[in-house]
Parts: structure tokens; sequence; C-alpha cells
């Protein structure tokens, strides 16, 4: 099973008097993370489908599909990328890779950068 990246992004959240990255915060907290089939589940949901749907529009099987659910075996990032295209959210939210507001995110959508012109 592929370990999970992890990425600390920078944020003014204060617990005790003491900075924390958004992280760091959540976990002193007692927060959970959720894993990349979790993230994939609430976009299925989001979406309105189900399992069945979402494993015959990437033709594999319902099972294949419940075993990333379950993170049991990461699905491959192109796999990911038409997960986000088929449930209409972004592919950075479904992998975590999500910033937080206010840390000034490069706009993406289904992991292609926008070029954005500055005047």
């Amino acid at each position: 099973m592929e370990r999970k990246r992890t990425r600390s992004y920078p944020s003014a959240l204060s617990c005790h008097g003491v900075l924390h990255t958004a992280r760091e915060s959540a976990k002193h907290l007692g927060v959970p993370e959720w894993t990349l089939g979790d993230r994939m589940g609430k976009s299925l949901n989001h979406a309105g489908m189900g399992v069945q749907e979402m494993a015959d529009y990437l033709g594999v099987s319902r099972n294949t599909v419940s075993t990333w659910l379950h993170d049991r075996i990461r699905p491959s990032r192109q796999t990911q990328l038409l997960w986000a295209m088929k449930t209409g959210v972004p592919l950075e939210w479904i992998t975590g890779e999500w910033a937080p507001r206010g840390s000034n995110p490069q706009p993406t959508v289904y992991g292609v950068r926008h070029l954005a012109l500055v005047a």
C-alpha cells in the first residue's frame, strides 16, 4: 500500500497562544484527517452517484471501487482525475491537496493550472 504524502499549509491558527499549521492544529485538537477513500466516497455522494455507476463509468468492477473507498488500494492518478471529472469535485480536494482559505493557492481545475493575467 502506498504511503500517503502529507503537506502542511501555513496558517494563522492559534491554540493556547501558540501558532500552529492547520494540520498541527487539527492533530492537537483531536480532529481526524480524511483519507483519499473518505474523500472519494464523499464526492460520490455529493454527485448523487452509486458505486456501481462509478464502476461502470471507469470500466472496473464494483469490488475494485470498494477497495479504493476503503483505502485498501490507492487508485492511479488517472483514475483520480476521471473520478473528479465525473463527480464535479476538484481533484485537489479529492487528493487532499486543497489549500485552506487565505493561503493564496493557484487556481486549478481537474489538476490543470490556469494561466492568470495580472494587470
